[in-house]
């Protein structure tokens, strides 16, 4: 079970539709209940099927502009 936290921990860094799932799994690694293990059969499933997450952000508009703000007392 641990390993396949850790595993899960490495994966979930790029793969956002799976890192909640890992999140719960890590906190039960050190007593594993069966919905723990149902999950872990769940995501193995998950990875097996979608080989690859793509994630699409698309072009902002160009600004004329920039605006900063800036606090005069850093940490105060």
């Amino acid at each position: 079970m641990r390993g396949f936290a850790g595993t899960g921990q490495y994966l979930s860094e790029d793969r956002p539709d799976i890192a909640y799932r890992i999140r719960e799994i890590m906190r039960d690694a050190s007593a594993p209940t069966t919905l723990a293990t149902q999950s872990r059969t769940r995501i193995g499933r998950h990875v097996k099927c979608h080989k690859r997450l793509k994630i699409y952000y698309d072009w902002q508009p160009w600004q004329k502009k920039i605006m900063e703000y800036s606090d005069s007392a850093p940490r105060g």
